[in-house]
């Protein structure tokens, strides 16, 4: 899961970039007609605070309680057996959203096709949750509709339905098995959208692996978390190093330029 999250962050990063860059370079211009540097600048600055002041602030909320909501859901699956319910829960406060007001107090099966669309955090700033009723919760509340009878308890397909209402699309997934920010829904990465078939000219220039080759490359560099007890323990690390990249390190025939700190026993 802390694999998937980086790797997303890392992917989503590189589009907001991409995106940020992107406007600078429209800023350039108005109208066909270059821009005198003090207005170019102002506008500069302006973009610059969208992107890494306001939506950098909501951001890093939204990536936090993912991550909360996305280890809480490892939880969910395993107690499975135990709770097999999990029911939407809201903030009930004058902070929820209207459209998330429809999605309070559904209950519905862990493995629901629900939870594939609708599971928290569906948006910027929400602070929407769950939690795992036990039998006697679920049979409280179905008895209760009952007793009303001018409604029934959401099922299924009246759930997804209701999410379809309240959750814009970018949100409509699970952060305990999807990444974090939609590639195919974000606006960054549909700022983006040629990414995927271009490559720097590094690449053609300089054989330079593309990007996706070194992200896919499942291999670790060093199995050391500390330092080097002795030079010779360096010098066979160094070896394994070689001997995996396929080619010796450059200079390491020389004398290295550098120092290194070895841990003492």
């Amino acid at each position: 899961m802390l694999n998937r999250v980086q790797n997303n962050l890392l992917a989503f990063s590189g589009a907001k970039s991409y995106s940020e860059a992107k406007e600078l370079r429209d800023a350039v211009y108005e109208e066909g007609k270059l821009l005198p540097k003090d207005e170019f600048l102002a506008r500069a600055r302006q973009i610059n605070r969208e992107y890494n002041a306001i939506c950098l602030d909501v951001e890093r909320q939204f990536v936090m309680a993912s991550g909360t909501q996305a280890s809480r859901w490892t939880d969910i699956e395993e107690s499975a057996d135990t709770h097999p319910w999990l029911e939407y829960m809201t903030k009930k406060d004058s902070h929820v959203r209207t459209t998330h007001r429809l999605l309070q107090g559904i209950i519905l099966p862990v493995d629901d096709p629900f939870r594939n669309s609708c599971y928290p955090p569906n948006g910027w700033r929400c602070h929407c949750s769950t939690r795992k009723p036990i039998q006697r919760m679920y049979d409280s509340r179905m008895e209760v509709y009952e007793q009303k009878r001018t409604s029934n308890l959401a099922d299924s397909e009246m759930s997804q339905r209701r999410a379809g209402e309240a959750v814009a699309k970018p949100f409509r997934r699970n952060v305990g098995t999807s990444e974090i920010f939609d590639r195919n829904g974000h606006p960054c990465f549909k700022a983006n959208k040629d990414a995927k078939e271009m490559q720097l000219s590094a690449v053609k220039n300089y054989g330079m692996k593309p990007v996706k080759d070194i992200y896919d490359q499942k291999i670790s560099l060093s199995k050391y978390k500390g330092g080097f007890k002795s030079p010779e323990e360096f010098r066979e690390q160094r070896k394994a190093w070689e001997k995996q990249s396929g080619k010796p390190e450059k200079g390491s025939k020389r004398k290295p330029k550098v120092s290194f700190i070895f841990q003492t026993e």
